[in-house]
């Protein structure tokens, strides 16, 4: 029996646009015009029926099937805004799509094609029957007996397409389609933290704002410029979870250092408090990140724990029920260990999850290390029922995790000195971990969609570098390169300039001339991660902290023309930012141990340390009036400056009412600062120590203050200050299409 062949839909076509409805593609004058999927459904509607009303109730069963939950006013109109921009379109004056107001749309334009054909038919026959002429006479035989094979052949067709059809749902299609990658948002500020709703073309994120004032939760179309703001709260918002049915969105507040969980309907309006739980929010610089999810029944809210408020019981993930009810631990890892960013996969049989063996040496800062991603399978109330597996990988960042679609793999931000990549890893294990190439450097918080083959993250930006401060004119910058640099020092005649950079590949102490020209790299691979260095009085040693090669950081001394670096502390806990006594015989630093932060000192080549403060101090301490006193911040962050006496049990004098994080520095009887102000261009200051006189020496451009950092220095004589300044900070989100 001959083969039927299949039919053939014709392209459709008005005006100079072609629409190819088997491959979803529309051309002008034979180019390529990218539409998104929505869009191409509301312009395939409309010309099926041209110059018949498309009510808005049609297009919304067309887009958004029952059971499915989106902002439809909102998402309606930006799809019909994005098709209109693809055609050249009007509202005002259309040419092709007529809007009804308050009932729906019509195409306006001639349309032509369109009709299904056979393959292999001759070319330029429609689809449409032709009559024979009414003058020309057929027998009733030959006409019966046409008529029969029509129908024979009608009959042998439509089994055809019933054979085909039942084909195709047996076996799956294989999207062949390229991946590519989009931007998803290009808002002024950061945008990060984004989150699919089930649908998988809604996107919850939040945005810093304009001006990195207040970061909120706001909510986006695939293809869409526009963005709806969902909270509204003075304090920052961040990291949203959609339900599953997509009625509500999850979300973390920041209270200090740490979160807590709040929840919201989907369109906005008051949120509700979920739970006091605290949730472990890492945190580096200004940024602060976590992330939460919601179990597949909708029932609870997964969350890891914080570690520094976790005495007593495990630093594990949790569930935290959504109707009230004391949290549930779901992994009990023991000390020091923590877990965070949970993740289920499609079928929700699966959570993954980040492990970390140390909270940093930054606390009160949570800045994790020592990570690696977990799977445990658990039932359908999200208990486990196996143990947890750590999957072999590259070094995960604390910046998020994702499943694939399918279930195979787990994407995550990967950790190292190299700038933040996306990589995935597959379960099974039976491929070695690889980058993600099509996603950009500087990537984090990955997130994909059940619904269909998309993947989204945060790509940020923040290109931060030294700046001499000059009154009246603009911030000049300081030995320059392409990467960054920061916590500089100025030797005792004011000649020479200590500062860390990336410029190697590893972070490393740099010494320069004054104005950072002939820089040349001080110390190597030989210690990790080293920072903060300060110059010796006599001009001959520099001081700098750095990991020991496990998860603490250390004091060491190095000779200002090289060497080998000396380890001068060894004890419990970290050792941090050394600064040297105007003797030289001391060494004063920061040390954390047992949950607190003091200034204590110790020897030169040396020795026992000696606390000094009792009652808690920030990162940064300088001995001052002839040794016989000590500036310092009382906590980590922006807060008053003290002076306390070196001697005798007098309580420590206030200074300053607030300095921003370790931005002070003495000169002689005199201390420059960068008052309190979260804007862009804080006011820098200086005051006597003999007189009290506080005036104003200008305002600084871009300035950063260091949460992790010393980002300030001040010339011995006063006249030349150094500061880190991020001329260029912010993130957008970037969406892969057809990722798998």
């Amino acid at each position: 029996m001959a083969e039927v062949p299949a039919p053939v839909r014709r392209p459709l076509r008005f005006s100079r646009f072609e629409l190819d409805l088997q491959s979803g593609e529309l051309r002008k004058a034979g180019v390529l015009i990218g539409l998104q999927e929505q869009s191409l459904k509301v312009l395939a509607e409309l010309l099926d029926r041209p110059g018949d009303l498309v009510t808005r109730e049609q297009l919304r069963q067309r887009l958004w099937p029952d059971g499915t939950f989106v902002d439809f006013e909102h998402g309606l109109n930006a799809v019909i805004s994005r098709l209109r921009e693809a055609l050249g379109d009007s509202a005002d004056s259309p040419r092709f799509i007529e809007t009804v107001p308050r009932r729906g749309y019509r195409f306006i334009a001639a349309v032509e094609g369109g009709a299904d054909t056979l393959a292999g038919e001759a070319g330029g026959r429609t689809g449409v029957t032709q009559s024979p002429p009414a003058t020309q006479s057929t027998p009733l035989r030959e006409r019966l007996g046409r008529s029969t094979a029509i129908a024979v052949a009608g009959l042998i067709f439509m089994v055809a397409m019933v054979a085909a059809i039942s084909l195709l749902r047996r076996t799956p299609t294989i999207d062949s389609s390229p991946t590519r990658m989009v931007p998803l948002t290009r808002l002024a500020g950061k945008e990060s933290w984004p989150a699919f709703a089930p649908d998988g073309d809604q996107v919850a994120f939040a945005w810093s704002g304009e001006k990195f004032d207040n970061t909120d939760i706001y909510v986006t179309l695939v293809g869409s410029i526009n963005v709806r703001r969902v909270t509204t709260d003075p304090a920052d918002d961040f990291a949203p979870s959609w339900s599953p049915d997509g009625r509500r969105i999850a979300f973390l507040r920041r209270i200090g250092h740490s979160a807590r969980i709040h929840m919201t309907s989907a369109l906005g309006g008051h949120d509700s408090k979920l739970s006091e739980f605290p949730v472990g929010a890492t945190e580096t610089e200004e940024l602060i990140g976590a992330q939460i999810t919601w179990s597949p029944d909708g029932r609870y809210i997964l969350a890891g724990r914080d570690p520094r408020v976790a005495t007593g019981v495990s630093a594990g993930l949790y569930r935290i029920p959504v109707e009230g009810g004391e949290p549930q631990p779901i992994t009990r890892p023991n000390r020091p260990t923590f877990d965070i960013d949970p993740a289920f996969s499609a079928d929700g049989h699966r959570l993954a999850y980040l492990s970390c063996d140390s909270m940093g040496v930054f606390l009160p800062l949570l800045v994790p290390n020592q990570c690696a991603v977990r799977v445990i399978d658990v039932d359908d109330r999200s208990t486990p029922t196996t143990e947890a597996r750590t999957l072999a990988t590259q070094p995960p960042d604390p910046a998020g995790v994702a499943w694939s679609r399918d279930g195979k793999s787990i994407v995550f931000t990967g950790a190292g000195p190299s700038p933040m990549r996306l990589w995935r890893l597959w379960v099974n294990g039976t491929r070695p971990p690889e980058r993600v190439e099509i996603a950009s450097e500087f990537a984090e918080y990955p997130a994909t969609a059940a619904s269909r083959d998309r993947l989204v993250f945060s790509q940020f930006e923040w290109d931060a570098h030294l700046y001499r401060f000059n009154p009246g004119l603009p911030a000049e910058q300081v030995a320059a390169s392409s990467s960054f640099e920061t916590d500089p020092h100025f030797s005792p005649d004011g000649r020479r300039l200590a500062f860390g950079s990336g410029r190697s590949g590893n972070v490393a102490i740099w010494v320069a001339a004054a104005d950072g020209s002939d820089a040349r790299q001080l110390t190597y691979n030989t210690r990790e991660w080293a920072g903060s260095p300060a110059w010796s009085p006599d001009g001959r040693s520099i001081a700098f902290d750095s990991w020991d090669g496990g998860d603490q950081v250390h004091i060491w001394t190095i000779d200002a023309e090289g060497g080998t670096p000396r380890q001068i502390t060894t004890g419990p806990g970290s050792q941090t930012v050394p600064r040297w006594s105007g003797d030289g015989r001391w060494i004063y630093f920061s040390s954390h141990q047992n949950g607190a932060r003091d200034i204590w000192r110790v020897g030169a080549t040396g020795g026992q340390p000696a606390q000094v403060t009792r009652t808690g101090s920030g990162f940064l301490g300088y001995e001052v009036g002839d040794g016989t006193s000590l500036l310092y911040q009382p906590v980590s962050g922006d807060s008053a400056l003290l002076l306390q006496a070196l001697t005798g049990t007098t309580a420590p004098k206030q200074l300053v009412d607030c300095v921003r994080s370790a931005a002070f520095a003495p000169t002689g009887r005199t201390v420059v600062y960068v008052a309190c102000d979260p804007s862009s261009r804080p006011p820098l200051r200086v005051i006597d120590l003999d007189t009290g006189r506080d005036r104003l020496l200008g305002r600084l451009e871009h300035f950063r203050p260091g949460a992790m950092h010393v980002n300030f220095a001040s010339s011995p004589d006063g006249g030349t200050i150094l500061f880190n300044g991020a001329v260029r900070r912010g993130g957008d989100l970037m969406l892969i299409e057809n990722f798998r």
